[in-house]
């Protein structure tokens, strides 16, 4: 079947252009898989009247909207392998740091500048005599850049190895560049922290 050069379909409404007359004219189509059109001998397209009939001299026709599904296409080429993660973080670790003075370093990072996200946890003790001050309760403190714990009871329990307690400190912060230090602050009586770990991992580090 030829049809006229003003006969198109665009793709979105979809728009038929039709030639009555001399005299191109759009059709607003549905998205219906075909659309009835009246064509002449000639190939011309005539628009139906009201009724939806074809001119005397024409004959109806199906247009396709949409032509079928194509065939699916060939699997394209495996990519290559990608990198592995990659993880900006920092670690290190102690044992057996006695807490006998104020601002006791426990753990240092040496960290270049950016914002992180550190992470710390303490084994602690008493470490303080019965006879001592207040009975030789230990009372110690520890901080990270960001936090800090309340203070914290050891109770001697009648001997150097006194009432162990664990805890974590977690906190963000934003860093010029250097070290970062884990510390613990005696307040009463001496205690001893049997081990601890101190990370740092760097925001927008993890890819």
């Amino acid at each position: 079947m030829k049809l006229s050069r003003s006969a198109a379909l665009v793709a979105g409404g979809v728009v038929l252009g039709l030639v009555v007359g001399g005299t191109a004219t759009a059709v607003a189509v549905s998205q219906a898989k075909a659309v009835k059109v009246c064509v002449t001998k000639s190939g011309v397209v005539r628009a139906a009247d009201a009724k939806g009939k074809c001119p005397k001299a024409t004959k109806k026709r199906a247009i396709a909207v949409r032509g079928p599904v194509g065939a699916r296409g060939a699997q394209g080429v495996r990519g290559p392998a990608g990198t592995p993660a990659a993880i900006h973080a920092w670690s290190t670790s102690a044992a057996s740091v006695l807490v006998d003075d104020y601002d006791e370093d426990i753990a240092t990072l040496t960290l270049p500048a950016g914002s992180y996200v550190l992470s710390a946890s303490v084994d602690i003790e008493n470490w303080g005599l019965p006879s001592g001050y207040q009975g030789g309760i230990s009372v110690v403190s520890c901080r990270i850049p960001g936090y800090e714990t309340a203070s914290i009871y050891l109770s001697p329990n009648g001997t150097y190895i006194g009432e162990p307690e664990s805890f974590s400190l977690d906190s963000t912060f934003v860093h010029a560049g250097g070290p970062v230090t884990l510390e613990c602050n005696r307040v009463w009586n001496s205690a001893m922290v049997r081990k601890a770990s101190f990370v740092a991992t760097k925001v927008g580090g993890v890819n």
